[in-house]
C-alpha cells in the first residue's frame, strides 16, 4: 500500500551502541564445522564484529540510556515529547509494554501516547509511518519519538552459524514533528503473512509455550545447533525474497519519486549481510558508494535498528549540515518488506554514543 505525508520532518537522530565488541575469530571454535570452512563463509558474508549488550541490560536500557543524554545535553525538552513509539521484538516484558515502562522511567507526562510496535527489520519505515500518522493527529506541537532498538544477540545459539555471527544490538532513537516545508514523504509497505515461518524462533509466544524441551539445543539438518526458543532463519527463501520483491519494491519508489538514480543521492539498505546488500546493489546497478554496505560487517546486524543505524553512521554528519534525497529500505520477518522516499537533513543532531555498563 502506499502512502504520503507533508509537513513532517525528523530533526535528530541518535544511535546507543553497546561498548562491548565480540570478533568472529574468537567464536569460530563454537561452531560444529572446520575452521577453513568458516573463514571462507566469513569472507562471503562479511563477517568480522559485532556489538553486544551485556547480560542484565536489555533494548529498553539502550533507548533510555540515549534519551537521558538527550534530556542532559539539552537536545530534547521531555515535556515537548507528545507519543513514544517502541519498534522491537526484544521486549522487556510480555507485559506491560515497553513503551510504558520507558515512559515511567523517564518521567514524562500522563498525556504521553505509548505504542509498542511488534516488528523487526523493517521496523524503521514501520514505525516511521506510525509516527507520521500520530503527528498528523496531535497537530503542531510537540515531538514524537520513535525508538528502535533489538537485542538480537539473546535470540541467537552460539553454536548456529547461520545467526550468530550475524545478530548484534543497537537502538535508534529518530525525532519526529512538524515542519513547515511542505515537502512530500512517500512510502510503500508490504507484508507476505503466508510465508511468516521464513524467519522464525519457533518457541516462546503462546503457540508453543517455553518448557523443559523447547531450551535444548539440538543438531538440526544444516550442521548446526539450536533450540526451539533460537533464531531460525531459511536462508535459500530470505534471500529469494530479497533479491525479487524488494528489490522490485525499491525500483517502484525509485519510478515514484520522480528521480533517477543518479539524483537519488543515497539507497539505505537494512544490513542484513555483506553478501545480500551486495547482491542487492548489483541487480539494481547501483554505485557502491551510494548504497553503504559496512554496518553488519562491524557492528552485526541490528534488526530493526540496522536501517537507522546505517544512516546515522554514514551520512551522520552530512545530515547535520545539509538536505539528501534518500531512498530507504527495511525487509525482514514477517515476511514484511517497505520502502520511502524522503528528503532528509539540516538535523539538530545525529550521532553516536555508547552504553557503558552502569
Amino acid at each position: 500500500m502506499n502512502f504520503s505525508f507533508n509537513n513532517c520532518s525528523i530533526t535528530g537522530m541518535l544511535a546507543v551502541l553497546p561498548n562491548k565488541e565480540v570478533f568472529y575469530k574468537d567464536e569460530i571454535n563454537n561452531f560444529p564445522f572446520s575452521e577453513k570452512s568458516s573463514l571462507q563463509l566469513a569472507k562471503i558474508m562479511g563477517f568480522n564484529s559485532r556489538r553486544i549488550i551485556d547480560e542484565g541490560y536489555t533494548a529498553a536500557d539502550l533507548c533510555v540510556h540515549g534519551l537521558n543524554y538527550l534530556i542532559d545535553q539539552k537536545l530534547l525538552n521531555k515535556n515537548e515529547i507528545n507519543a513514544v513509539v517502541f519498534v522491537s521484538q526484544s521486549p522487556d516484558h510480555i507485559q506491560p509494554p515497553t513503551s510504558n515502562i520507558i515512559q515511567g522511567k523517564l518521567g514524562l507526562s500522563y498525556d504521553t501516547v505509548c505504542i509498542d510496535i511488534n516488528q523487526g527489520c523493517s521496523g524503521f519505515i514501520t514505525g516511521l509511518f506510525e509516527c507520521f500518522c500520530l503527528l498528523n493527529a496531535i497537530g503542531n506541537d510537540g515531538k514524537i519519538i520513535l525508538l528502535n532498538a533489538e537485542t538480537s544477540s539473546f535470540k541467537v545459539s552460539k553454536r548456529d552459524r547461520s545467526t550468530a555471527p550475524l545478530f548484534g544490538d543497537a537502538a535508534v532513537i529518530t525525532i519526529i514533528e512538524k515542519t513547515p516545508e511542505n515537502k512530500t514523504i512517500r512510502l510503500k509497505i508490504k507484508n507476505d503473512g503466508s510465508r511468516y515461518d521464513a524467519i522464525i524462533i519457533p518457541a516462546g509466544g503462546f503457540r508453543l509455550r517455553s518448557n523443559e524441551k523447547t531450551c535444548i539445543e539440538e543438531l538440526q539438518g544444516d550442521g548446526n545447533y539450536r533450540s526451539k526458543q533460537n533464531l531460525l532463519m531459511k536462508g535459500d527463501d530470505v534471500f529469494s525474497f530479497t533479491i525479487n520483491e524488494v528489490v522490485d519494491l525499491i525500483n517502484e519508489m525509485i519510478s515514484e519519486s520522480y528521480l533517477s538514480k543518479d539524483e537519488i543521492d543515497y539507497f539505505m539498505l537494512h544490513q542484513p549481510n555483506q553478501f545480500m546488500v551486495n547482491k542487492i546493489i548489483n541487480k539494481m546497478g547501483l554505485k557502491e558508494e551510494k548504497a553503504p554496505s559496512n554496518i553488519q560487517s562491524m557492528f552485526g546486524n541490528s534488526s530493526g535498528a540496522s536501517l537507522p543505524f546505517n544512516i546515522v553512521y554514514n551520512l551522520g554528519k552530512i545530515l547535520e549540515e545539509r538536505t539528501l534525497k534518500l531512498i530507504l529500505s527495511g525487509f525482514g520477518t514477517g515476511l514484511s518488506w517497505n520502502a520511502m522516499f524522503a528528503e532528509m537533513g539540516n538535523m539538530e543532531f545525529c550521532k553516536i554514543i555508547g552504553h557503558p555498563k552502569i
